[in-house]
């Protein structure tokens, strides 16, 4: 079986401006492609959230978009997840209004209804919380039985070597 892996927002934007800038790891970039390729899933709400900002990241996932595996959130079983999701996550007591208001309007909620949907594995540098103001993808994966792994993991996984 191959693995899909659905890149969390922060994976991109983090190995931009922190880990791995283009002006000095242009390979992580080359090799992104050329080893996850049709590995990696990007999701509709992932792509849009990238658009954000003014910077090279948005050019280069404006060139590079089709060299992935394209999904969109009006998919039947990603919005049927969604709502699954999110009526565990209602009727959670743990979490504040505010914290259900805010996952509801980011892409974390769509990441896990697609990896729930279509068995992808979340790549992600959250780590869980045990807060009430915030959700945490990790908290949803774990409560969901989604597998998530860090970037490193991710990286090994591909048999990417800088």
């Amino acid at each position: 079986m191959e693995f899909k892996f659905l890149l969390d927002t922060n994976i991109f934007i983090t190995a931009y401006k922190h880990t791995y800038p283009m002006d000095v790891f242009p390979s992580f970039w080359d090799k992104l492609i050329t080893n996850g390729g049709n590995k990696i899933i990007l999701l509709d709400k992932i792509y849009d959230e990238l658009l954000v900002g003014d910077d090279g990241l948005i050019d280069w996932i404006k060139e590079n978009k089709n060299n992935f595996t394209n999904i969109t959130s009006s998919d039947a079983d990603i919005i049927s997840n969604y709502t699954q999701i999110a009526d565990k996550i209602e009727n959670e007591s743990k979490y504040e209004d505010t914290a259900k208001y805010e996952y509801y309007n980011v892409a974390d909620s769509w990441i896990c209804a697609a990896a729930l949907a279509k068995k992808y594995i979340i790549v992600t540098n959250e780590i869980g919380s045990n807060t009430k103001k915030r959700i945490k993808i990790p908290d949803v994966c774990e409560a969901f039985g989604i597998e998530y792994i860090t970037p490193i993991d991710f990286i090994r996984r591909i048999g990417m070597k800088l």
